[in-house]
């Protein structure tokens, strides 16, 4: 009897060490202070100075770690957790841009880069924030800043950072270019069901300007060519039945324009950690699991035991 005892403490200390050792992410913890104020510094690759940047407060970040949509924009946020892709971020981005209405409502705070083509933008309540786009043009070079989205403060190896250092995603361009738009299906569920062709509609400065047609038997893709950069260009699509609401995203003058199948499913962000992801079952599971192993152990033992 005496010797069962000891072999069940053994174990119960056994799983307390292994339980002492389990790495809590920061937010269970409670690590996170979001009561200090963070810093935000905008770098721009082409040190383009008195280029302004406004960044939008749309989410406050809650002390264990989550995400709470500020009132006006529910809808957006809810679209933002519900993907895991950095192309649908890209698009939610553009799309809560162009809602004037709406972002006239969020909390903003604007800075203008210096010499080095730095902004830096002090005294941000801890969230989720759009950083608006930008456009410039000097030295015979348009240059413009896509709008993207952060949620400060940052989260590393070494815990949270109040102080975030992000790269802008620039581009240079020629007063005259051309443009193209590349069509990209993502619809491994059901290649078959795609239609026999969409509708793209490019917009300059908001209003239409042209449209084309792209056909299923031909390349999913045009150019329009010589158009004046000097005008803000954009693409949209015309809805198409059994998929998502396209991902548009621009780099080096090609819009890329992704169609995801609407399959029924719930889909989580992985690249946020600080989205509301639930940790407290991670320790529970793997306690209940070692229990469980370490009474299969007692129990062989003292089966081997009665034999002998």
């Amino acid at each position: 009897m005496m010797t069962r005892c000891k072999r069940i403490l053994a174990a119960v200390l056994c799983l307390a060490a292994l339980l002492s050792g389990l790495a809590l992410p920061t937010e269970a913890a409670g690590g996170l202070d979001i009561s200090k104020t963070v810093s935000l510094t905008i770098k721009h690759k082409y040190a383009v100075e008195d280029l302004s940047f406004s960044v939008y407060r749309i989410a406050q970040l809650q002390s264990d770690g989550t995400l709470k949509a500020l009132p006006p924009f529910e809808k957006y946020v809810k679209k933002i957790l519900a993907t895991q892709r950095e192309a649908d971020w890209v698009s939610i981005a553009w799309e809560l841009e162009q809602d004037g209405e709406t972002l006239n409502k969020a909390e903003v705070k604007t800075a203008a880069t210096n010499s080095k083509g730095t902004a830096s933008i002090t005294g941000l309540k801890p969230g989720l924030y759009l950083i608006g786009s930008t456009r410039k043009v000097g030295s015979g070079k348009i240059y413009v800043t896509d709008a993207s989205l952060i949620t400060l403060p940052r989260k590393d190896n070494r815990g949270w950072s109040c102080d975030v250092v992000v790269n802008a995603k620039a581009d240079a361009l020629t007063r005259y270019q051309d443009l193209k738009v590349v069509k990209v299906w993502k619809d491994a569920c059901h290649p078959e069901r795609r239609p026999t062709s969409i509708t793209i509609r490019l917009l300059r400065d908001g209003e239409v300007f042209d449209k084309v047609v792209l056909p299923k038997n031909g390349k999913w893709s045009y150019t329009w060519e010589h158009l004046d950069m000097t005008h803000e260009w954009t693409v949209e699509e015309e809805r198409v039945t059994g998929y998502r609401n396209p991902a548009v995203t621009f780099e080096n003058g090609i819009f890329t324009v992704t169609n995801t199948c609407s399959r029924p499913g719930t889909h989580y962000n992985t690249r946020l950690p600080q989205t509301g992801q639930l940790w407290w079952p991670v320790p529970v599971l793997l306690a209940g699991g070692l229990v469980l192993v370490i009474i299969g152990l007692v129990r062989r033992r003292e089966d081997d035991y009665e034999e002998r």
